[in-house]
């Protein structure tokens, strides 16, 4: 399976632009997902210079309601005939963050549930939507959710993750896991029946403050206990100061990405 960043907070490849927003590709053997549209048509512009064909793609998956994974999604629904998938709430919650002291609106355009309305596909509860490919809503798992979430007005009950069973383990793709990584990873077991995770891609929200060390040393022992073998590749909404925790506590087993970067997991 290979991932590829069309867009994300940190830059990479020296052609492409950067934006405060996520958008990923995902190839397995036969599909081809368009993991949210980062905060405007800029995932799009940035495939065109790394040569990658946006028609190729089966359908795209909307993790979540925030505007900086939506904010391409016109874009998508004008120059694409796929479907997409997403909660039902994703488009009619109404989401704040009081991050830097300014309350401002973080929500996804609630118009397009009304003008592109035969193009949304509405994920109600975890499913099998194709073959070894899932869509999970996740459960409380009795791990903390992230310190950030505390900036946020919202329930965080439109956030859906997916997971991908391979023969190796699930790859799971979650964007932001504003309801905690380790709840999301025990989501995706639970739910699939497959206790191996091969790797986990999205963002861990652990924003810069002064928890930050503790919130994210807890973290990589927590996982390391319980999914020693499991491959983290974090970017997005994982903070500078996360970043340089990690490195010190699990250089090994968690790798941060940026626009452009392409791997195989």
């Amino acid at each position: 399976m290979q991932i590829t960043i069309l867009s994300d907070n940190r830059p990479g490849r020296q052609e492409l632009k950067t934006e405060h927003g996520l958008s990923i590709l995902i190839k397995t053997d036969d599909k081809c997902i368009l993991c949210d549209t980062g905060a405007s048509s800029l995932y799009a512009e940035n495939a065109l210079a790394m040569g990658i064909d946006l028609s190729e793609i089966d359908f795209c998956f909307i993790s979540h309601a925030h505007n900086d994974h939506t904010g391409g999604l016109r874009h998508f629904l004008e120059h694409s005939d796929k479907p997409v998938l997403l909660s039902p709430q994703a488009l009619t919650a109404r989401c704040y963050s009081s991050r830097r002291g300014e309350r401002r609106d973080i929500s996804a355009d609630p118009t397009l549930a009304e003008s592109h309305s035969e193009r949304f596909i509405y994920i109600k509860e975890s499913c099998e939507i194709y073959k070894n490919i899932y869509v999970i809503v996740p459960e409380d798992m009795g791990y903390p959710t992230p310190l950030g979430n505390s900036w946020i007005e919202d329930d965080f009950a439109h956030e859906l993750a997916l997971a991908i069973k391979t023969s190796d383990g699930l790859v799971i793709i979650s964007s932001c896991s504003h309801n905690g990584a380790l709840n999301i990873m025990q989501s995706c077991c639970q739910y699939t029946g497959e206790t191996r995770i091969a790797a986990f891609v999205g963002g861990l929200h652990f924003v810069d403050g002064p928890a930050t060390g503790r919130e994210t040393e807890s973290f990589c022992n927590t996982l390391s206990s319980i999914h020693p073998e499991t491959k983290v590749f974090t970017g997005h909404c994982t903070g500078n100061d996360a970043e340089l925790h990690i490195y010190h506590i699990k250089a090994s087993q968690i790798q941060f990405f940026h626009t452009g970067d392409q791997f195989s997991v």
